[in-house]
């Protein structure tokens, strides 16, 4: 995997993503997921309801599967 400052590359080579990161970096994962069109599997846990929000709105181009607790 070549090592860059943009992650939509990879994405978009990905069949999908596993994040297990911090909520912030999950909602951008969302977006970056929902552009690539890929499947986005989250089980980070401390998400606001704004973040929750925010990745719903990903989920209408991506498909998420979301649990704080896997």
């Amino acid at each position: 995997v070549p090592i860059g400052d943009d992650p939509l590359p990879v994405f978009a080579k990905a069949d999908g993503v596993l994040d297990f990161t911090t909520p912030a970096s999950t909602v951008e994962f969302a977006g970056y997921a929902a552009q690539a069109r890929i499947v986005h599997v989250v089980g980070t846990t401390g998400c606001t309801a704004d973040d929750n929000a925010k990745i719903a709105a990903a989920a209408r181009h991506a498909t998420i599967v979301k649990s704080g607790n896997m």
